[in-house]
């Protein structure tokens, strides 16, 4: 018997499925779509699911602005991340998207570029003693850096102005060819 037929387990009534849910919910919040993807993972039928995230909705155990507000939370933690990065994981934690105004207003295109800035640094710290044929490169490598963490290009002198003060700092950085 492999680990994920051992948890996984058939639940006989709706309140079983409530009660595992509620052990869900004592680890950490879930959004309704979250939770109803979740239970038949655990053993619970599409049916039983959503009678118990519909009754959990109704008791407020599951509030979506508030999973939302956590997921926002801990991503806004990370701070090196943009804005497409923030939408990428709304999206992956199944936030409701009726709270993402909310959520994206919340992050100030001030607060944004302060994030940009820490990624730059980030980039600077992780490749200050790479190798690089030439600035077109690490630049190139700079802007994929920016662009795999969700910032737009309007972010990238940012981070073309860190290489700037630091550049010197680069080996084997010539000029471009």
């Amino acid at each position: 018997m492999t680990m994920s037929q051992k948890s996984k387990k058939e639940f006989a009534t709706v309140e079983e499925v409530y009660d595992k849910a509620l052990d869900l919910l004592s680890l950490r919040d879930h959004g309704g779509q979250d939770m109803y993807e979740k239970l038949p993972l655990k053993g619970a039928t599409m049916e039983q699911a959503g009678e118990v995230v519909e009754r959990l909705k109704r008791a407020d155990l599951i509030n979506e602005n508030r999973y939302g507000m956590a997921v926002y939370r801990g991503w806004l933690a990370k701070k090196c991340y943009g804005r497409q990065h923030l939408i990428g994981t709304l999206t992956k934690k199944l936030v409701d998207k009726s709270v993402w105004g909310e959520i994206l207003e919340q992050f100030t295109p001030e607060l944004e570029e302060e994030h940009a800035r820490e990624a730059a640094e980030l980039f600077y710290r992780k490749y200050r003693n790479k190798e690089f044929p030439d600035r077109r490169k690490l630049w190139s490598t700079a802007a994929a850096f920016m662009v795999n963490r969700g910032f737009g290009s309007s972010y990238m002198e940012l981070v073309l102005d860190r290489l700037t003060i630091g550049v010197k700092h680069f080996r084997k950085c010539p000029k471009n060819d």
